[in-house]
């Protein structure tokens, strides 16, 4: 991602730590959500929507655009292969 959206080392970092956060959240969401499936995708969309605000303030304008094409077929191609599965 850091060549694909020409990050800079500041953003590079900045983005970096972003993520792990948002791991770490999403791990810690499903431990504590395990038995309620609402609570959980509640939580979730929660944490998407604050570390999507977080990466549009790291990125530029342009890059933000790129990361959310890269995101998006990323998504697609997991549904694919989930699809594939069944």
């Amino acid at each position: 991602m850091t060549e694909e959206l020409q990050l800079r080392p500041d953003q590079q970092t900045r983005v970096r730590a972003i993520l792990s956060a948002t791991v770490e959240q999403v791990k810690d969401a499903q431990q504590k959500n395990a038995n309620n499936r609402t609570a959980l995708l509640t939580e979730l969309k929660r944490i998407n929507t604050s570390s999507e605000s977080q990466l549009k303030a790291a990125l530029t304008p342009e890059q933000f655009k790129q990361y959310q094409l890269k995101k998006r077929s990323m998504q697609e191609q997991m549904r694919a292969r989930q699809t594939q599965g069944k």
